[in-house]
């Protein structure tokens, strides 16, 4: 994948996190805490500029209610 498909991926990716964050009205830290990394790592990968592995996408969607299938259906 080339840099600009990454971040675009990323971006798109930390803004499927945001908002099922928002829904369920939690902060930053929450998610951060449950997923074992600082508030300001998550704030990161939430605004798109860190990549994330398979796992840990996993674990968030697990978390915030979210199917990634879901999302990757929406990725070209």
């Amino acid at each position: 994948m080339d840099a600009n498909k990454r971040n675009e991926f990323n971006a798109a990716f930390g803004s499927f996190l945001k908002e099922a964050r928002m829904n369920k009205k939690l902060y930053q830290r929450d998610v951060a805490q449950r997923i074992g990394v600082t508030q300001a790592y998550y704030a990161y990968i939430e605004n798109g500029d860190r990549n994330v592995d398979l796992q840990m996408a996993l674990e968030l969607c697990n978390f915030l209610g979210l199917d990634l299938n879901d999302f990757v259906k929406t990725q070209k």
